[in-house]
């Protein structure tokens, strides 16, 4: 092959997966505005994002989140991959601090949860759903929801945010 077709077949890759990283990106950051622009209290941000959670980490999902670990992985190759979905998710670590932020605001999330951390748990934690999506034996959906539904509802939006594990 010569470099021109190994350089477009490279660069073909690259669009397709960022392309597909940014559609990806771009519907989170719709979900994350939604859900702040349509609470009006604290828990009914926390009902929003339950639901989002729902959405995002159903098992029909998986296609989805292999398309965004490989689109990763493809970056660590290629410098120009790596600064072009650097920008995406940076778009996407920011949507989700404003969220915080703005929850922080209304008084609804905990004071001592650094927003830029918050962020990055949440998309760490829809990576982590991968690990599940291959194995032979998959976990309880339902007890995975359980889960990520405490981290929102004990750890970033507390009821009581005046003490949380955090802050002792």
């Amino acid at each position: 092959k010569t470099a021109y077709e190994i350089v477009s077949r490279d660069w073909s890759s690259d669009v397709c997966s960022s392309d597909l990283f940014g559609r990806y990106v771009d519907r989170s950051v719709e979900l994350c505005e939604y859900a702040i622009s349509n609470a009006k209290s604290r828990d009914e941000l926390v009902s929003i994002l339950k639901n989002v959670t729902r959405e995002t980490q159903k098992p029909e999902q998986a296609e989805i989140r292999y398309a965004r670990v490989r689109a990763i992985a493809m970056a660590s190759q290629s410098e120009r991959m790596k600064l072009k979905l650097g920008k995406v998710q940076e778009h996407l670590t920011e949507a989700l601090e404003d969220l915080f932020r703005e929850a922080k605001e209304r008084g609804w999330a905990d004071e001592s949860v650094d927003a830029r951390s918050a962020a990055v748990l949440v998309q760490a934690y829809t990576f982590g759903h991968v690990v599940d999506d291959f194995t032979p034996e998959h976990m309880n959906i339902e007890a995975w929801y359980r889960v990520v539904d405490g981290v929102v509802e004990n750890v970033f939006f507390p009821a009581d945010r005046k003490s949380t594990r955090l802050n002792s």
